[in-house]
């Protein structure tokens, strides 16, 4: 008989032969509705995701405390006013692009297109803007098609394109 398993991914788990595999169809609702699961919740009734900046104390084979060592403290909005809370997080998006890009080897992008990779991106370009940065993208052929999966080419190419960025 097992005690408690655990790892990063949940296939991970799943490769354990004795693990509970139950469906939780409260977590099956979240991911039809929302494509993710919030909170503890995974497809499996007994498997549960740890909470990040938490940890677990666990003896023999129970899990006797949850401890939360980390809380990230958001500030009340109505402090700032959109323009300085856009431009804080311009500062804060900037330092994290730079400090992430800052290699002796050529960097590039993952890019999809969307608000995240095309923000990246676009700061990569604005802290160096005579860097050639070599962005790579994928295409779906048409039997991805009927799966319900958008193309992220076209969107990447746009992107691509404005920032004068090569595709791959």
């Amino acid at each position: 008989s097992m005690g408690v398993v655990f790892a990063s991914e949940l296939k991970a788990i799943l490769k354990c032969g004795e693990v509970d595999r139950s469906i939780s169809h409260a977590a099956i609702d979240d991911y039809m509705a929302y494509l993710w699961a919030p909170g503890p919740r995974t497809p499996f009734e007994n498997i549960k995701k740890l909470s990040p900046g938490t940890m677990v104390n666990i003896r023999g084979r129970t899990i006797q405390r949850s401890i939360e060592y980390f809380k990230h403290e958001f500030v009340e909005p109505s402090l700032y006013s959109v323009a300085k809370s856009a431009s804080a997080y311009r500062d804060v998006l900037r330092n994290a692009v730079a400090k992430q890009t800052n290699a002796d080897v050529p960097v590039g992008a993952l890019l999809s297109g969307g608000l995240d990779s095309s923000s990246i991106v676009a700061t990569m370009k604005n802290i160096e803007p005579g860097r050639n940065i070599p962005c790579y993208s994928i295409q779906f052929d048409d039997s991805f098609q009927g799966e319900g999966a958008e193309d992220d080419l076209p969107f990447a190419r746009r992107v691509a394109e404005s920032l004068g960025c090569e595709l791959r």
